[in-house]
């Protein structure tokens, strides 16, 4: 099963589910919900949060 990154804030879908942690950290900086220090860490604000997520697919038969 595969597994996406979503950002959410208190609880909140704040983002489509991201196939990896980059994209869900670029949303993040989009909404003003997270950014880099000088080190390079990344950082999220308070309330917001990364959270796995299973991604459904259909397979055509």
């Amino acid at each position: 099963m595969r597994r996406g990154c979503q950002l959410q804030f208190f609880g909140e879908p704040r983002g489509p589910i991201r196939d990896n942690l980059d994209e869900a950290q670029s949303d993040a900086l989009r909404l003003k919900l997270g950014r880099f220090d000088g080190d390079g860490r990344f950082y999220l604000d308070a309330g917001a949060t990364f959270v796995w997520l299973p991604i459904v697919t259909v397979v055509a038969a």
